[in-house]
């Protein structure tokens, strides 16, 4: 009798140890609700079966452990593990939430989990969104014109942008047949940082007048609505539920997706904020600061180095952002800037790249990191304003241009 009591007690302990790796692992990764659940489940059954068999011994002990672990790395994998983290509809196809600071970003370069659009220029310095494998690396232009904002839902590519050569600087909103290659424009407002939650489009618009308001697309019936009427033109997105935006005031604010029960989380201006790592991170007169996803609890990261912070994105546990000086000319055409990446905590800031760039645009997929420089360098023979995307590994090693 003492020694099954014994064997029952070590195999609860198994099961526990077992269980704070999973959530813990489960925390960090992102994974959705689907992971969550079966993970739940699983550890329900093998409890249960510790309680059923525990009298056989320890090596009955130890097969079952050793089951509910694989059954659990089984279905982190299968729930999206290995990627930047779960799986989740929050942002669109085949993106989730670790991903949500490249929609400030515009995610000029966008993975689905099997294919990757970005928009890049050719040897002739001519525009085009590219497609390409994720495995094989093959690409191929499937749309002659520049894009930005690139998401993909229900096998069509939406994006802002503009048909030609160059950029024009129009940034319509295209919806693009991956099947056919055929597209509409779908709003003729200048409009970018899309993201989709269930069937709705959401996106940044300024209209004719220069107001900037946020809107959204039903996906299934083609009608628009503005959920917000007075934005400050940064961000729109949806996180566990709720619409998160930056007020015409430069306030964070929060609100159901229908814009309905608008509330006001972060009672200062912001110039830019993401939501990541399950915080709000953001930047407010050169100084980069986190809270917690109600808008409490703020910490200040970084306090003001002497120049500006002008984007903001996350990976994990690590923050990315830009700062410049404007006083500062390059000889492109754009401002030098440095990439710089530090942790949540505040500790083990870097600069991981330098650049130069009319705008400033970073994204960061997988273990990736993706710096967009725009710029007109006469003196390399662009005979007009390009795009030169760098990419990179999270510590600014490894770096490779994407190809066109």
């Amino acid at each position: 009798m003492k020694n099954k009591i014994g064997f029952l007690i070590l195999g609860i302990l198994a099961i526990l140890v077992i269980a704070v790796l999973a959530f813990w692992l489960f925390i960090s990764s992102g994974i959705g609700f689907l992971g969550w659940l079966l993970m739940i489940l699983a550890l329900i059954i093998f409890g249960f079966l510790i309680y059923r068999m525990h009298s056989k011994g320890l090596v009955m002990i130890g097969y079952i452990s050793l089951g509910l672990l694989i059954s659990i790395l089984a279905i982190f994998i299968f729930t999206g593990g290995l990627g930047a983290g779960g799986k989740s509809s929050v942002v669109s196809e085949g993106v989730d939430k670790k991903d949500l600071g490249n929609i400030i970003n515009g995610q000029y370069y966008f993975d689905d989990g099997n294919t990757v659009y970005y928009s890049n220029f050719d040897d002739d310095y001519t525009a085009h969104i590219y497609e390409m494998n994720e495995k094989s690396g093959a690409n191929k232009p499937i749309f002659d014109g520049f894009g930005w904002s690139l998401v993909t839902y229900k096998g069509h590519l939406y994006f802002s942008g503009n048909t030609g050569d160059i950029i024009d600087g129009t940034y319509r909103l295209f919806k693009l047949n991956l099947k056919d290659y055929s597209y509409e424009v779908i709003n003729e407002d200048y409009c970018y940082g899309m993201s989709l939650y269930k069937n709705w489009l959401y996106f940044i618009n300024r209209d004719s007048s220069g107001k900037f308001s946020y809107k959204r697309y039903n996906t299934k019936d083609g009608t628009m609505e503005t959920v917000i009427e007075d934005g400050r033109g940064k961000i729109v997105v949806i996180y566990d539920k709720s619409l998160y935006f930056l007020s015409g005031e430069g306030y964070i604010g929060k609100a159901d997706p229908d814009g309905s029960n608008i509330e006001t989380l972060v009672y200062e201006s912001a110039e830019y904020f993401i939501i990541g790592n399950g915080k709000i991170v953001y930047s407010s007169d050169g100084v980069l600061k986190t809270c917690s996803i109600t808008g409490e609890d703020v910490e200040v990261i970084r306090e003001y180095g002497g120049n500006d912070i002008v984007t903001i994105n996350s990976n994990g546990n690590t923050i990315f952002f830009t700062e410049y000086n404007t006083s500062v000319t390059g000889t492109a055409g754009g401002y030098p800037y440095n990439l710089r990446a530090i942790k949540f905590n505040g500790k083990g800031e870097e600069v991981i790249y330098r650049g130069e760039s009319w705008g400033f645009y970073i994204n960061s997929i997988g273990n990736r990191v993706y710096a967009l420089d725009y710029l007109n360098d006469t003196a390399a023979g662009h005979p007009t304003y390009v795009t030169i995307i760098s990419t990179m590994d999270k510590d600014g090693s490894d770096l490779k241009l994407l190809p066109n």
